[in-house]
């Protein structure tokens, strides 16, 4: 169950409060706003109360009860906080209602609450609020989390079962299950601010409905009478965090008080000698269609909480125990909480978890399904909540989409790019090291900037821009992060960037080569060694040290020496069809219509280029970044760039040298760069031509004459053009 927490806020920068204590400002009789003070006008009100899994009212009023109330307010933005300090407000909510010199708190039903309060500090400044509901009397007097990030990592420990308030919460400390909201808002001077919170409880809920149950033959079914819960987590971060705490597990109390296992009927009576047709909260039981008629089911209802866990290790997540007597033998089971496909299911803060106990087909035993739902929800779900929704990623920067691996490695340079992640329940990121490595491992070399939302079709949800700034390598060999992008709603549901930047040329160990301050990669695309030589005696090892041969706009791969079998289709596809996955031609070698293997393509002056090609001041037209077969932040190399490494093969003997079919360039601080001589594969009909030969490497450019620039060499050296459909080697350049 959610509460929907607004606040108004009126701020007028409390100057005469500054100095107050909180002891100072609690006396009175209610809050004035005098001066340039700041208030915020509070209102919670429960959600909308729904049916959930036959149950009318999936909270208790006790699990709504708010008993202690503290604010945490920090100035957004670091360089406020010399200005406006930490502030820390705790109110008691035992006896409503309650009203002092700063604050007026009364209860307009149950779950229901109007607060209004002084903010001492904060007026025209952009305040982070976070809202904590019932947290216990240890948490609220530790002084030191006087910034968000030391509250962002603050644990609530907990030696016991999260439960509702007791009789008397300030004698034992039970002021009931604790609850977190936050917000970021500009607190105006003398003007009203509003703020929606979207209150979360910390805790889960696990019921238990027995349907083995025989009532008026019990030595037939199972008669449950106890549970507890095992392997949970003995403490929570407040703020919702990418991994749950950290923590040992632990197995918690049995709940074995046969008052608290009720059995029920499908006419909503209880089956108890008392034959009661109300809950818990007093309000009138409804059918439950989910029973058959004459029937009675166990239920352990409203009694079972337990603190997130993620773990998805089946022998430590949390699991329920239950004992009772089948066909009356004593009778003892841990219930796995996994799915269908036997995996874990993971324990969310918030959610309610019901366990149905069912009869076996042949009534030897007792079976399980597990079911989740928010405590509120209207529907039922099986295994996954509602919130379970991972973010939807894409519209990356040209250049820098994820490989199958979800990694993006770039260069030791300073780099930036973006992405948009969309979700129903909206999108928060975090930056964590990458999987083991040590929790402490430094990750501020990755700087995240998130834009507003966007409000979407409702079908689709809350857009939002990441931008994702890399600061410069200048020290070791490579370093690693991982960027969460999470449901807002739902922290665990959550997709993973695995960032990675280094000073080699990525997926090799191999470092680039700078020619007059452009970067080229050390290999071809696809190679992985630098190249020696391309002779009759290391055939097998040709390909290692020259790759593969690319047409001019695709991403399509091919592999000297592997058969395959040319294509010259019935209609020419455009360029936009022949690059999608789905062309049935896109992944073999495409026989040009002349010179082109795409419709959409004249080799005639005065060319038209296809509207999918961006275009330079020159009007050529460019290879299309979303089809570069470049890893990210390299690019293939501009005619102006081949020009240059052309006019470096030109300087031989002195700085270059054609052995073995490779030529060896100088580059700066005397690195050498390797090109080896691998030839092409000809448009007409696909034929491998001059490997061990003649060298020919793509440029990005098209010329308006309607075939591409590039580079050739063999003792000699050229700047010429070829065939669209021809297929030559790529030499990467990184792009700055």
């Amino acid at each position: 169950m959610k509460h929907y927490l607004y606040l108004l806020a009126f701020i007028m920068a409390g100057i005469f409060l500054s100095s107050c204590t909180e002891d100072q400002i609690d006396k009175g009789e209610g809050p004035v706003l005098t001066g340039d003070a700041a208030m915020l006008k509070i209102s919670f009100r429960n959600g909308m109360v729904t049916r959930a899994l036959g149950d009318p009212f999936g909270a208790t009023d006790e699990e709504k009860t708010i008993t202690k109330l503290s604010f945490y307010v920090y100035p957004e933005k670091e360089a406020d906080r010399e200005m406006v300090p930490f502030q820390r407000y705790v109110f008691d909510m035992t006896t409503l209602p309650l009203e002092k010199d700063s604050v007026k708190i009364s209860e307009t039903a149950k779950g229901a609450y109007d607060c209004t309060f002084i903010l001492r500090e904060g007026g025209g400044f952009s305040c982070r609020v976070v809202a904590l509901a019932n947290l216990p009397d240890d948490f609220d007097e530790t002084n030191n989390l006087n910034t968000y990030e030391k509250l962002q990592e603050a644990m609530l420990q907990a030696t016991a079962m999260p439960s509702v308030p007791s009789a008397d919460p300030k004698a034992d400390n039970q002021y009931g299950l604790v609850m977190y909201a936050e917000e970021i808002k500009m607190i105006k001077k003398s003007l009203e601010t509003g703020m929606d919170f979207n209150m979360q409880r910390l805790p889960a809920r696990i019921d238990i409905t027995n349907r083995a149950y025989d009532k008026d033959n019990q030595e037939d079914g199972f008669v449950l009478t106890s549970a507890r819960i095992v392997n949970a987590k003995p403490g929570s971060y407040l703020i919702p965090a990418a991994t749950t705490a950290p923590l040992m597990t632990r197995n918690l109390a049995e709940v074995n008080d046969p008052a608290k296992i009720v059995a029920y009927s499908r006419d909503g009576k209880d089956g108890t000698p008392t034959d009661g047709t109300t809950d818990v909260n007093g309000n009138p039981i409804q059918t439950d269609a989910t029973m058959d008629a004459g029937t009675v089911e166990q239920r352990l209802w409203h009694e079972l909480y337990a603190y997130e866990n993620d773990d998805a290790d089946v022998a430590t997540a949390t699991s329920v125990e239950i004992k009772g007597k089948f066909r009356n033998s004593p009778f003892s089971r841990v219930i796995p909480f996994v799915d269908k496909d036997k995996q874990p299911v993971i324990i969310e803060r918030n959610h309610r978890y019901l366990i149905r106990i069912n009869p076996a087909p042949d009534l030897t035993d007792v079976t399980f399904n597990i079911q989740v739902t928010d405590w509120n929800a209207v529907d039922t779900l099986n295994v996954k909540p509602t919130q379970k929704v991972v973010p939807e990623l894409g519209n990356y920067t040209a250049g820098f989409a994820p490989n199958a691996g979800k990694q993006v490695e770039v260069y030791k340079d300073a780099i930036e790019f973006s992405f948009d992640a969309t979700n129903p329940f909206d999108t928060d990121y975090r930056v964590v090291p990458e999987i083991g490595e040590p929790l402490d491992t430094d990750v501020s070399w990755v700087k995240v900037v998130q834009s507003e939302a966007e409000i979407t079709k409702a079908a689709t949800g809350y857009k939002r821009t990441y931008t994702v700034s890399l600061s410069e390598l200048s020290g070791g060999t490579s370093r690693r992060a991982m960027l969460l992008i999470r449901n807002a709603a739902n922290v665990t549901a959550r997709d993973t960037i695995h960032l990675k930047q280094t000073i080699y040329y990525p997926g090799t160990e191999l470092e680039p080569v700078s020619l007059d301050g452009v970067v080229w990669a050390p290999v071809n695309v696809g190679a992985t060694k630098i190249a020696i030589k391309l002779t009759e005696d290391n055939k097998d090892d040709w390909f290692n040290q020259s790759g593969y041969l690319f047409q001019w706009g695709r991403k399509t791969p091919f592999k000297y020496g592997v058969s395959d079998i040319p294509v010259t289709p019935v209609s020419y596809p455009t360029y936009a069809e022949g690059v999608a996955t789905e062309y049935e031609h896109a992944d073999a070698f495409i026989v040009g219509n002349v010179t082109s293997w795409f419709s959409d393509y004249k080799n005639t002056g005065g060319i038209s280029f296809s509207p999918v090609f961006k275009t330079n001041s020159d009007g050529d037209a460019l290879w299309p970044r979303e089809n570069d077969p470049c890893p990210s932040g390299w690019r293939v190399p501009t005619k102006n760039e081949c020009e240059a490494l052309k006019d470096k093969l030109h300087d031989r003997p002195g700085t270059t040298t054609f052995d073995d079919c490779v030529c060896l360039v100088s580059g700066d601080m005397g690195k050498k760069l390797a090109i080896p001589a691998f030839g092409y594969r000809a448009a007409k009909d696909g034929e491998y031509i001059g490997q061990a030969f003649t060298g020919h490497y793509w440029s990005s450019n098209l010329l308006s004459s309607g075939n591409v620039s590039s580079l050739y060499f063999d003792v000699g050296e050229s700047i010429g053009t070829s065939y669209v459909a021809d297929a030559l080697s790529i030499r990467c350049v990184q792009d700055k």
